[in-house]
């Protein structure tokens, strides 16, 4: 993992983190002269700055950091939030800080003018009184300007501080660096990776590497921690830049960062997981087919994700290329990195065609299949509806989902198993919509046939090629008697709504959770009910249909209805549900069609049934 987070950080070296800087809050600067005439301060810029940092500042000599450090570090001003032993810590502080600019002054001739400054009480006192009089505090952070310039900003100050923190060439290598092999002078702490790029964590930044833990003394490293894992200060940088570049753009699902990366540069447009799990904005013709053809009409859907939804142009060949997925969470001081996969990249491609074919449901209407969706569209629906009415941000909107992301992710990206408790959540989900009488949305169904998919295929051998029971559409020959008891459900529902369209509770928002539950005592009441349904047809067209319909079910079903469904059988009862509507949708819509058209050839104008 970190070698391949290395040669990652080697190509991406200029866009990362320089070795010894860190982006940092600035409150205040300090205008002056070169010839270190003091002129007045102003506010920081509200975006953190890329500044000089002291690696291990925390040891027990007292270290300030460079050029940008607190205001009683600094400048020795104290508000009266410090006590005594606070401020004398801070003035030990103070003459670390003049002793970095004495040492750089060689190289950058801008910290003559600074120290002149510091030295002068008395001007001190009037630049003390003026960030006083703009409500500075003692932990505000101040910086100084030579004649206009930030001198963090100057690259003389850049280059300086970075051969500063590189150990000299003729130092006496320590240890073996564990990712290059080479001899190194180990550091003894990590820098941290900085918290703007991490979207979260400690506001100082947070640690992907450290052994303060008991676990990290267990060789009697207790005063060298970093010995645990000898890392070159050019290997830790790297890993900093890999990381720190890799989270900027790196999706946030429920708290967890999604960082990926291949062995070849791709640009985020032509991203393969970014523009077919993450942002599908493809506009692809599915065709009607949704029995045959479907299983061919979704892999091309997955492969075609492949070309850029953006630009329309092929991404980079990946053929024979690794791919590398990393979870991230930033967890106040640390990162924690809850997994990391990694593999040929065609693995990877097979596994999305099969994310993207377990999750092929029929649209509401039958004529087709639904359009693949986003993960943040999908995981939208597994919301409640008093979670979506919330309306927080994508990564606080995700968060009642965090026991589960990873688990998520890894059946997007690794065929892995959904947990069981996402498949509650669906249902949950599609309860809640009869409940408040709302159309179920095709994303609740989505997530309970990759569910079953997934289970089945894991419970035959772990075979990618799918489970025949189980299709995006109507299995007629499906013999799960949850299927067959959720077909039943749809149709008596269509029986009610064919007759008695504008009733306020229908057989479905009454009787679905006992049905998909206990199918056997309420699929008897339904039938009682439909007695009457069948009554009110004004016809025998539409009546012959319905009751045809609901015999090709019965057939199915052989002599006994079961009494209760577990949770795998109420997963096949919503499935059976949603197929077996769409179908009637379908077919009743050809039907409608077929007599408007037979009136049409007569001139018959009339809106009754014809018997």
């Amino acid at each position: 993992m970190l070698k391949s987070l290395y040669d990652y950080g080697i190509r991406h070296a200029d866009e990362g983190v320089p070795t010894g800087h860190a982006y940092r809050t600035l409150n205040f600067i300090i205008d002056m002269t070169g010839q270190g005439q003091y002129i007045g301060i102003r506010k920081g810029p509200k975006e953190k700055v890329l500044a000089q940092t002291v690696l291990g500042i925390s040891g027990t000599t007292p270290k300030s950091n460079v050029l940008l450090d607190k205001a009683s570090t600094v400048l020795g001003l104290f508000d009266g939030t410090m006590n005594a032993n606070q401020q004398a810590l801070a003035l030990q502080k103070h003459e670390c800080f003049t002793e970095y600019l004495e040492n750089g002054k060689p190289d950058v001739t801008e910290f003559g003018p600074v120290l002149e400054l510091l030295s002068d009480k008395a001007r001190i006192e009037h630049v003390k009184a003026d960030l006083t009089q703009a409500d500075c505090k003692s932990a505000s952070f101040v910086t100084f300007a030579v004649d206009g310039k930030l001198l963090i900003e100057l690259q003389s100050v850049r280059n300086w501080w970075s051969k500063h923190e590189t150990p000299p060439a003729d130092a006496a290598p320590t240890a073996i660096d564990v990712i290059t092999g080479k001899p190194c002078v180990a550091q003894r702490l990590i820098p941290q990776c900085d918290q703007n790029s991490l979207g979260g964590g400690h506001a100082s930044g947070a640690a992907w590497l450290s052994f303060n833990f008991p676990s990290g003394t267990s060789y009697g490293l207790a005063d060298e921690q970093g010995m645990n894992c000898p890392l070159d200060v050019k290997t830790s940088t790297a890993i900093n830049s890999a990381i720190t570049v890799l989270s900027r753009n790196a999706p946030k699902i429920g708290g967890i960062k999604f960082m990926h990366w291949y062995d070849v540069d791709v640009p985020p447009e032509q991203d393969p997981i970014v523009s077919s799990l993450f942002d599908v904005g493809y506009d692809i013709a599915i065709a009607q087919d949704t029995d045959a053809e479907s299983e061919a009409v979704m892999t091309a859907i997955a492969k075609d994700s492949i070309q850029s939804p953006i630009t329309g142009k092929p991404a980079p060949s990946l053929a024979g290329k690794n791919y590398h997925i990393m979870l991230m969470i930033p967890a106040n001081k640390r990162i924690v990195f809850p997994s990391y996969a990694h593999g040929p990249y065609d693995r990877l491609q097979a596994n999305i065609d099969a994310w993207f074919s377990d999750t092929a449901v029929v649209n509401a209407t039958g004529t087709g299949l639904m359009k693949p969706m986003s993960l943040n569209k999908m995981l939208y629906r597994l919301l409640t509806k008093a979670e979506r009415d919330k309306k927080l941000k994508n990564e606080s909107r995700f968060a009642p989902l965090s026991p589960w992301m990873s688990d998520i992710l890894a059946a997007c990206i690794d065929n892995k198993r959904v947990p069981a408790a996402i498949l509650t959540r669906a249902m949950n989900a599609m309860r809640s919509n009869l409940f408040h009488d709302e159309d179920i949305h095709p994303a609740t169904m989505q997530w309970i046939k990759l569910w079953l998919m997934r289970r089945n295929r894991h419970a035959a051998g772990n075979k990618i090629t799918g489970v025949d029971d189980i299709m995006p559409g109507l299995n007629p020959e499906c013999t799960n008697m949850g299927y067959i008891c959720g077909r039943l459900m749809a149709t008596y529902e269509a029986i009610q709504k064919f007759v008695s369209p504008d009733v306020n509770a229908g057989v479905l928002a009454k009787y679905y959770t006992a049905c998909s539950r206990a199918p056997a005592q309420t699929i008897g009441v339904l039938q009682s009910l439909s007695v009457h349904h069948f009554e009110k047809f004004k016809g025998y067209t539409y009546r012959n249909f319905y009751e045809s319909a609901l015999a090709e079910v019965y057939g199915c079903a052989g002599t006994e209805i079961p009494e209760k469904l577990d949770q795998t059988g109420q997963a096949y009862f919503a499935l059976g549900y949603w197929h077996q509507k769409a179908d009637l949708t379908l077919r009743k819509n050809a039907l409608t069609a077929e007599i408007k058209a037979a009136k049409a050839a007569k001139n018959d104008t009339s809106e009754t049934e014809e018997d």
